[in-house]
């Protein structure tokens, strides 16, 4: 029946003829309700698919094509990540350089203030300087430490540091080699460091130097003559002088087992003889003292240790007697020596030998390790690379790759604005799609209802017109203008 309502092909008769009270006219006068009713039911099918439309249009950043770019542009801020921080090491490992560089400067400048003839007072303050500043220089090495963060592993690099081991250095690739064959290199020449260099995965291979200082010393046996003829080997000797924490401590020389190939001898355990270092130019009469003897650089005999560096001294660091060592110098990092290895840098020594008992050769030597006035001796083997020849060649390479990472971190930026952008057209396109449909649905909407109303028009308008002057007529009396202006308002109306 409510379709009736709707039919332009319904029966006008019926509603015309059926007399006031008849069920056609009844249904005809409600079609108000049943055209609201469904207006309103139209309004709320097209109303649950345009909120479907909104929710899709909300949605803009789902697409593969938007999830890959975002995939990529993650890569690349990751790369830019940690090329910052490789940026940030090398910062920081040319900050502790040029802090080293100055405290070579600084040894330098005290063996400098020593003269032939200085007191003892001086070149004992020389000596506790020194040893000091090595101190500082090991302090600085540690300082270098950064935490590098890659693939959500976090750990620490350090250029300049060493890998722990006392007897097995790392070892820098040198500038030049006298050896032929050349020497062969520890398995980790140095420590190195992998940096990302671009958008395309490559990276940046940056060497390390080990620029902290130390050494030990490996008792070795041959025919040196006297008392040093033909000694037992196999231990290792280890100073702590380098690594104490203050500066008023004194240092300590400790003997180890050797364990392992002695051409790469490893620390075993301690043999029990260990002394402090003190005053080695002099006899001080202490329950433990060493006694300082001689120092070769680049031995020419005997034939089994040519070109090695051999320190000879007495000890009674087991409690009992004075006894001698003879002993091969193994240098690592910058290759500079505690203070009582130059005798504290006195003019003299304890002992005559040879009827000399002058030791001012020890200055020299170690003006020759430490390089920052390029004086090589011309005996000289283990300091042709002094140690600030070392600092600054490691210097500029950190310089160059520091150059080099920082002129590519620019290049992260347009990159990853770049995809930023086309995320941004792709999303923008995909808005104006999904807004059209969505003004296309409100749009259908409005044309459904609009339709309904003609809808309705057609079917009622000229009836209604008929009945309204059928009342008149009823009423009134003759009513047959009434009907012809109904007539000709509805035919209006539908042309409308």
């Amino acid at each position: 029946m409510p379709l009736e309502a709707f039919n332009s092909s319904a029966s006008i008769i019926n509603v015309l003829t059926g007399g006031v009270n008849s069920v056609g006219r009844s249904l005809l006068l409600g079609q108000q309700d049943i055209q609201t009713n469904a207006v309103r039911s139209i309004e709320e099918s097209f109303a649950s698919r345009i909120d479907e439309s909104i929710a899709r249009l909300n949605q803009t950043d789902t697409s593969p094509k938007i999830s890959s770019l975002r995939r990529e542009q993650s890569i690349l801020v990751s790369r830019k990540e940690r090329l910052n921080q490789a940026i940030e090491l090398l910062n920081k490992t040319l900050t502790q350089t040029k802090l080293i560089k100055i405290a070579l400067n600084h040894l330098q400048d005290i063996l400098d203030g020593l003269q032939d003839n200085s007191t003892e007072s001086e070149t004992s303050a020389v000596a506790r300087d020194w040893d000091n500043t090595l101190r500082k220089i090991n302090v600085l090495v540690e300082g270098a430490t950064v935490t590098y963060k890659d693939g959500g592993v976090s750990y620490e690099v350090n250029l300049i540091k060493p890998d722990g081991s006392r007897t097995d250095f790392p070892k820098n690739r040198p500038l030049f080699s006298s050896d032929d064959p050349p020497e062969t290199l520890s398995p980790h020449v140095h420590r190195s460091f992998l940096a990302p260099f671009n958008s395309n995965g490559d990276t940046l291979l940056i060497n390390g130097t080990y620029l902290g200082t130390d050494y030990f010393l490996q008792p070795t046996s041959g025919a040196f003559g006297g008392n040093f003829n033909n000694l037992s080997a196999g231990t290792i000797w280890n100073s702590d002088t380098a690594f104490r924490d203050t500066e008023e401590e004194t240092g300590t020389l400790t003997e180890f087992t050797l364990v392992g190939d002695p051409g790469k001898p490893s620390l075993g355990s301690a043999t029990g003889a260990s002394g402090p270092v003190n005053d080695p130019h002099k006899f001080t009469n202490q329950s433990k003292e060493i006694l300082w003897n001689e120092s070769i650089r680049n031995l020419t005999s005997p034939s089994t240790h040519v070109g090695k560096d051999v320190l000879f001294w007495f000890d009674n660091f087991d409690g009992g007697s004075f006894l001698p060592t003879s002993a091969e110098v193994k240098t690592g990092g910058l290759g500079l020596l505690d203070a009582w290895v130059y005798n504290d840098f006195s003019a003299t020594r304890f002992f005559v030998v040879d009827g000399v008992n002058s030791t001012l050769g020890t200055r020299e030597q170690a003006i020759d390790d430490l390089g920052v006035k390029f004086l090589v001796n011309s005996t000289a083997k283990t300091s042709k690379q002094g140690a600030m020849s070392k600092v600054v060649l490691a210097e500029k390479q950190f310089q160059h790759a520091l150059d080099t990472l920082q002129s590519r971190a620019n290049l992260f930026d347009p990159q990853i604005a770049g995809i930023e952008k086309e995320i941004s057209d792709i999303t923008a396109t995909s808005l104006s799609e999904k807004e059209a449909i969505v003004s296309s649905l409100k749009l259908a909407s409005q044309v459904a209802q609009f339709q309904l109303a003609i809808l309705a028009s057609r079917g009622s308008t000229i009836v209604s017109s008929l009945i309204l002057s059928q009342d008149n007529f009823n009423g009134l009396g003759s009513s047959f203008k009434a009907t012809g202006d109904a007539l000709l308002g509805a035919t209006l109306s539908i042309q409308v």
